[in-house]
């Protein structure tokens, strides 16, 4: 998949279903299984057509835009993916989870971007493989420009003819698309973008599973209900920590 990263909020918790602990909140998810309808479970995300979503784009709740593209248009970007970059070096975490006392070990190793699936390929929930690779599409590796534009046309359909404010950004904290890889038991921590994010992600291989919490009304807290019911805490994008290790060094 293809993803917008910057500042982000963490919540050190697992999965957004907790959001429905708190007075006001209520959870969704786009996993599809029977514990859906279960009483106390987090409501299922809508799925929607393109046509339909730009039919009626503003909602209350999260949305999945199902067959932007077809399976076999996919499949082929997959391919032209580590055709393209599959020899770049990428920085993967494998986390392994001690069977005794339940903590986490975290090892980091450098490997090829092809090497990398093979990896996931391994993954399970006890030691999961997960790599992230923000600005690598920007690679000067022949292809990649081309490739770069496929994917954000992809990214850019459902907002069609309209601005995009990260265009007036400097461009040292501009954010960058990135090339997600995560094996079987991989996690992302619960976490809230910031600026009102209209971050998109893509999804080539497999399956991502999403669970959002909708925060209280203002009334009720709102947002920050949530950040002091699970602790939450700041994140700086590596932009902004680019940006402030460049100025200290002029």
């Amino acid at each position: 998949k293809i993803e917008i990263s910057g500042t982000m909020t963490i919540v050190p918790l697992a999965i957004a279903v907790a959001g429905a602990g708190i007075e006001g909140c209520s959870a969704f998810s786009s996993l599809l299984s029977r514990r859906e309808n279960q009483p106390g479970s987090s409501a299922l995300v809508p799925r929607l057509t393109l046509d339909r979503y730009l039919s009626s784009p503003a909602h209350e709740t999260p949305v999945l835009i199902r067959d932007i593209v077809s399976p076999e248009a996919m499949e082929s970007l997959a391919d032209e993916l580590m055709h393209t970059l599959g020899r770049e070096a990428v920085q993967m975490q494998r986390k392994i989870k001690d069977e005794d006392d339940g903590s986490r070990t975290t090892e980091i190793y450098d490997v090829a971007l092809q090497d990398s699936v093979e990896y996931m390929m391994d993954s399970c929930h006890g030691d999961s493989y997960f790599a992230f690779c923000e600005g690598l599409l920007r690679s000067s590796v022949p292809g990649s420009s081309e490739l770069r534009d496929k994917l954000t046309g992809i990214r850019e359909a459902p907002f069609p003819n309209q601005e995009n404010w990260f265009d007036y950004f400097p461009s040292k904290i501009k954010p960058s698309d990135a090339i997600i890889l995560a094996g079987t038991g991989a996690t992302s921590t619960l976490h809230r973008d910031p600026f009102e994010w209209t971050g998109t992600s893509i999804c080539l291989e497999g399956t991502k599973i999403w669970r959002f919490i909708l925060p209280p009304p203002d009334s009720q807290g709102g947002i920050a209900a949530v950040d002091e019911a699970l602790g939450s805490y700041r994140l700086d994008s590596i932009a902004w920590e680019e940006e402030e290790h460049d100025s200290s060094e002029e």
